[in-house]
């Protein structure tokens, strides 16, 4: 599973630019079940320094026949922040 990231980047108060780039992909263990694919993600960006606490939204692309298993990753996520 691919994950990006978004950003501002602020060079001065006059040059602000939206970037996005690609943080990494994640080996999707266990089964692809909501809780799973959400202990994969926290456990990804945890290791690679993030701070969840500074997450301000998610955004999946995918099927809509798996729309459940987004709301239970965006629950957890959300969980993780508090």
């Amino acid at each position: 599973m691919q994950i990006l990231i978004s950003f501002f980047s602020f060079h001065t108060s006059d040059d602000i630019q939206v970037k996005e780039d690609v943080l990494g992909f994640v080996d999707v263990t266990g089964q692809t079940t909501g809780e799973d694919i959400a202990s994969n993600i926290v456990t990804y960006l945890r290791d690679v320094g993030l701070d969840l606490n500074l997450l301000r939204g998610q955004c999946y692309d995918g099927a809509g026949t798996i729309i459940m298993e987004f709301m239970i990753i965006i629950s957890i996520l959300v969980f993780h922040q508090f």
